[in-house]
């Protein structure tokens, strides 16, 4: 009631006591070490805070043996809740840290670091609401078991982990990128007309053909990809994707080593 209807010296010393500990919390926050170790940052803040509040009593007491014992009986009171509330707080950030984990875990090809077939599903639905027209890229490795069976499945599973990297290299953060399967793979791109995602599609095919693939002996191969591709509206996602993937068949069926589209445009 004094720090709001009056000024007064210990309105000031309140002023002072709560400014102290905005700074404190600030600085605490700036503390690099302290920000993976949960408990010190809690303990820290709680111990400042504490000091904080015990050396304004005492300032605003002027130090008698009665401000001493209410200083020492707010920290009493407030340590052990302050604590408290720390533990809490990081039982509940180590439950958020480990559904959020867990939800990566499970949406993640733990080869390739893409989006797994079952994210690519959840994905396409996301697409529908946010996109009004997407683009479907189906790509597959032109002759990849032959790379199993010639170079081994370790070796194979490198290849698929750069040619990974390519595909990141070559799309934007916007664009889902997954690997649908063995030596398949997706992209879903919005916004994009059919010549433009020609484009993005022959790019990445260049890229591929261009890229030494290194081996985990240090040889170096070559590799192709085929591509099919759907353009369309999101709503008729379902039916791009059944489009992109005769498109590949289509693709590979040719030659291998070429982009396929469809000739009219889904919607």
């Amino acid at each position: 009631m004094i720090f709001v209807f009056s000024f007064s010296f210990y309105s000031i010393v309140v002023c002072v006591a709560l400014f102290t500990m905005v700074i404190g919390t600030i600085l605490t926050y700036r503390i690099v070490w302290l920000q993976k170790r949960l408990f010190q940052f809690g303990l820290t803040l709680n111990v400042w805070t504490c000091l904080v509040a015990a050396m304004g009593i005492l300032v605003g007491g002027g130090f008698t043996e009665r401000a001493l014992d209410v200083a020492l009986l707010v920290t009493m009171i407030s340590f052990p809740i302050g604590l408290l509330i720390t533990m809490l707080n990081i039982d509940l950030y180590l439950i958020h840290h480990r559904v959020r984990e867990y939800k990566i875990s499970a949406e993640t090809d733990h080869l390739t670091g893409l989006v797994n077939h079952r994210a690519w599903e959840m994905q396409m639905k996301k697409f529908k609401g946010q996109y009004a027209t997407c683009n479907v890229l189906l790509l597959d490795i032109d002759h990849f078991k032959q790379i199993n069976d010639q170079y081994g499945h370790a070796n194979g599973d490198e290849v698929l982990k750069q040619f990974a990297e390519l595909l990141h290299r070559e799309t934007r953060n916007q664009d889902i990128k997954a690997r649908i399967g063995g030596e398949e793979f997706g992209i879903l791109i919005p916004m994009l007309s059919q010549t433009e995602v020609v484009n993005v599609a022959e790019r990445i095919r260049n890229s591929i053909s261009k890229h030494e693939f290194k081996l985990l002996d240090d040889e170096r191969i070559h590799l192709s990809v085929s591509i099919g591709i759907a353009n369309g509206k999101s709503e008729h996602l379902r039916e791009m994707i059944r489009l992109a993937d005769e498109c590949l068949y289509e693709a590979k069926n040719s030659g291998r080593n070429r982009t396929h589209v469809t000739e009219s445009v889904v919607g």
